[in-house]
């Protein structure tokens, strides 16, 4: 067999490793309080990125990494999901990227006579408030935490 084909192969199979391992330490170790909590809430998220983390330590292992290799990765895992989940990187993708109408938008005061524009942080919580918008800001975090993976599965 090709070297070329065996090597993405074998890239393949550990990312998709990687991806599960993912899944399980991002959602099944994680309670409800701290998903709550974990966007406004420093010490929270880094308990949650730390658990996280060390949940990748066994397979950094079963891979080989060296102890250098291992921090490395210990340490890009801890550091982009501790900023990926104060949910601003999937923020800004809204307000750049997908544009919903909720940023921009005028809403008018209690007096019904003059309005305000809303912060960037009022129109994205209002678009995740809608069933599309929440969907799809859970499917761009889960897609930036993913990306982070590719480095670690080259090693």
């Amino acid at each position: 067999m090709n070297h070329t084909i065996e090597s993405i192969a074998a890239f393949g199979g550990v990312f998709a490793l990687l991806v599960f391992v993912h899944f399980a330490a991002d959602w099944v170790f994680q309670s409800h309080d701290e998903a709550m909590k974990k966007a406004t809430d420093s010490i929270v998220r880094a308990e949650h990125c730390f658990i996280y983390s060390i949940i990748f330590l066994p397979f950094m292992h079963a891979l080989e990494l060296s102890t250098l290799e291992a921090v490395f990765c210990f340490g890009l895992l801890f550091c982009s999901h501790f900023i990926e989940d104060t949910y601003y990187p999937v923020l800004l993708w809204a307000k750049y990227v997908r544009r919903p109408p909720e940023f921009g938008a005028i809403v008018l005061n209690d007096d019904q006579s003059t309005g305000h524009q809303l912060t960037d942080h009022e129109a994205f919580v209002k678009w995740t408030s809608s069933p599309l918008g929440k969907i799809i800001a859970i499917v761009v975090d889960q897609l930036v935490h993913i990306g982070f993976l590719f480095p670690i599965a080259y090693f």
